[in-house]
């Protein structure tokens, strides 16, 4: 009572709703979409609250909203959430669901909605192939084959695969396999590896039994298997057992054909245990030509026991009859054979089926036989011949009419074709006529030239082949001799590398070597210098050992570097101040600066240039800035853009007097200093003032580079 209070209070407010909305349609064009919308989610809620009706009535009100604004797809749309909801309130009548897809139908063609419109033909087909109507379900799938392509290559996988299947239940054995294998294309280019490639590889293998190929048969019934097992679906995997059982069946290979089933019982026992039906069947069908009757019996019994479960006039009904008739019939228990033949014959009047009336009759004629009864034999015999003479001549029909149908559609290609022709040939006639003669006398001198051209080619392809063979030898011997040389290059090349590694270890031992000599020379004056009671000699001792050091900081710097022909000038100089700094403690009173490019020289030039520096520096230090005084030495190394190099020491001490000239004063450390320089082909120049400035400029040449 309170569902039915609900679906009238429901019912008004849409009517309401519905009154208002189109009086508003008027004033706003989007109204009309809204309200159809509204019913649409309304739908939803009153189907979840399980209001059939009342869900229902919003669905039809939606649609006739979609209808008046000319929006046919959401129209067809919502048709078939009616077949929907349909199915969800319990409805099964297949008839229905075809009706409500029939209705969408008409609403997606006048929406033009080709992808919907192909999906709905496509399931229409598979609605009449379920129902039997194969020759609907036909023409809906060749409606929906024009539309392809309209729809993904997945759709098109589908299509291709319900055609092939209707073809070949049709008998029409070729185009079921040539749609069928038109979806296997498609389903391996996709790599599809769902239920629809199972269902592509099962049906292409029914086909192929159809076609008394097995091989074939069996080979997709393992194909669709294979998917089948990765998905574990175990139901699929049973009835495609029982279809590869069914072919050794057919090959007569029945123990095999056991020993499979009874396999698959073992590893599905509960799939098997609740749809235990087809195993059962197959099982006592082997058992029967085995003639194994006492094993049979338990499958018999089961069968006897689903019979009754199992609907009176289906398709399960037939098959169960069929065999119990056949299994007592060869265990002659005359008296059941006879009952499940009437039964048979029962179900087969009520589903019109002439296969199995042909059946029954036939079992009924060998029972009258085996009971003596000709005259009933006889009759049952006749009437089972003609009904499947009834049988063929139906098949008979079908594929006089599927051929008539290609015949006509041919005919009219090859009249086209044929009127093309003729209109060509009237064109071209006249030519032919005047050039036949003259293609006859060409194709004669034409032979004739070609065969001498061949024979020319055939010599000069021979000699050819004899030049390409002579100079192959040459080319090997040659390619023999330079790898041969090749191989004593690189081995000069190994030796050579080897002879310049040892070399340069060999010079940096060398620098080493002098290095630690000049080391030991220096300590050797150091040691001398504290036995010196004499001021004078223990300077000229001091000296000796700075002039010394500046030389062994050179082959320091030689044997630590990667280059041993070049000396670091900016490096060396630097280190050559530190140790001047460090051995007159003149850290806290004279500031040294330098302005040093980077330079390098080869020993010849570094030696007198650091001698140089040493005897300069020295001097600086010396004289100066007496009485400890304050003061600063700059050094520089600049290389100048006509190819020249100075070398300056300026200091800001107190100069040299101008009544003495520098030149003429002969002391060592001056002598030193006019001699280096000439060594290295330089010119000398001092100047005083504020301070003495030391120039040392000479020529650069390949021996002076650019770090």
């Amino acid at each position: 009572m309170g569902k039915l209070n609900t679906r009238i209070i429901v019912g008004l407010m849409l009517a309401l709703f519905t009154l208002n909305g189109e009086a508003q349609e008027t004033n706003s064009g989007i109204t009309g979409s809204k309200q159809a919308h509204y019913f649409l989610t309304r739908s939803r809620v009153l189907r979840d609250r399980k209001d059939s009706v009342g869900a229902m009535d919003c669905l039809r009100l939606a649609h006739g909203k979609f209808v008046k604004m000319s929006d046919f797809k959401e129209a067809a749309e919502a048709v078939l959430n009616m077949e929907e909801y349909y199915q969800y309130f319990g409805g099964r009548d297949l008839n229905v669901r075809i009706k409500y897809y029939e209705w969408a139908l008409t609403e997606f063609r006048r929406s033009s909605a080709k992808a919907r419109e192909e999906a709905t033909l496509k399931v229409l087909g598979d609605f009449y192939q379920i129902q039997g109507d194969l020759s609907k379900s036909l023409k809906y799938l060749l409606q929906a084959l024009k539309l392809k392509d309209f729809i993904k290559a997945a759709d098109q996988e589908a299509l291709y695969d319900l055609l092939g299947s209707v073809y070949s239940a049709l008998g029409n054995l070729n185009n079921g396999l040539r749609y069928g294998l038109d979806a296997v294309k498609i389903c391996e280019r996709l790599k599809d590896s769902s239920m629809q490639a199972c269902a592509v590889y099962n049906r292409v293998g029914i086909t192929y039994f159809r076609l008394k190929q097995f091989e074939e048969a069996q080979r997709y019934y393992k194909k669709s298997l294979t998917v089948a097992s990765k998905l574990n679906d175990a139901e699929t995997q049973i009835g495609l057992y029982i279809n590869i059982a069914q072919v050794l069946f057919n090959e007569g290979n029945y123990q095999q054909c056991v020993s499979m089933l009874n396999g698959v019982k073992r590893r599905f026992p509960k799939a098997v245990a609740a749809s235990p039906l087809s195993m059962d069947n197959s099982l006592l069908n082997c058992l029967i030509k085995l003639k194994r009757f006492q094993e049979g019996e338990l499958y018999a019994d089961r069968l006897n026991v689903l019979s009754h479960k199992v609907s009176m006039v289906g398709n399960d009904q037939q098959i169960i009859q069929t065999t119990l008739s056949n299994y007592y019939l060869a265990t002659r228990k005359d008296a059941l054979a006879r009952k499940h033949l009437h039964i048979l014959e029962s179900v087969a009047e009520a589903q019109h089926s002439l296969f199995a009336m042909s059946t029954a009759l036939s079992m009924a004629a060998k029972l009258d036989s085996l009971h003596h009864d000709y005259a009933s034999a006889y009759r049952n015999y006749r009437k089972a011949t003609e009904i499947q003479d009834s049988l063929w001549n139906i098949r008979q029909s079908r594929q006089v009419a599927q051929l008539h149908i290609q015949y006509e559609v041919e005919r009219r290609d090859q009249e086209i074709k044929n009127q093309n022709e003729r209109i060509r040939l009237l064109g071209s006639h006249t030519r032919l006529k005047q050039t036949t003669l003259q293609q006859e006398r060409a194709m004669q001198w034409l032979i004739a030239g070609s065969t001498i051209l061949l024979i020319f080619l055939l010599i000069i392809s021979y000699r050819g082949y004899l030049i390409k063979r002579n100079l192959n030898k040459q080319l090997k011997i040659q390619r023999t001799e330079i790898d041969s040389q090749n191989d004593s290059l690189t081995s000069l090349i190994n030796v050579k590398d080897a002879l310049l590694a040892e070399k340069e270890w060999l010079m940096k031992e060398i620098h080493h070597r002098v290095k630690n000599n000049l080391q030991i020379v220096i300590s050797l004056l150091s040691t001398q210098s504290k036995y010196l009671d004499n001021d004078i000699a223990y300077s000229a001792i001091r000296e000796s050992q700075h002039r010394m050091q500046s030389i062994s900081l050179i082959h320091q710097k030689l044997y630590q570097s990667e280059n041993l022909a070049l000396v670091d000038m900016n490096a060396y100089i630097r280190d050559l101040v530190f140790y001047l700094q460090d051995s007159f403690f003149t850290a806290d009173r004279i500031i040294f600066s330098m302005e040093i490019s980077s330079i390098s020289l080869d020993v010849t030039r570094a030696v007198p240039l650091g001698l140089i520096l040493n005897e300069a520096i020295t001097n600086s230090i010396k004289y100066a800035f007496p009485d400890d005084r304050q003061g600063a030495i700059s050094i520089g190394l600049r290389h100048l853009a006509n190819n020249t190099t100075v070398l300056t020491i300026r200091d800001n001490g107190v100069g040299l007097p101008h009544t003495i000239n520098i030149f003429k004063k002969k002391s060592l450390g001056m002598s030193l200093m006019r001699g280096l320089s000439k060594q290295i082909s330089g010119e000398l120049s001092i100047e005083t003032g504020d301070g003495m400035t030391v120039n040392v400029e000479f020529n650069s040449d390949e021996l002076l580079k650019a770090v």
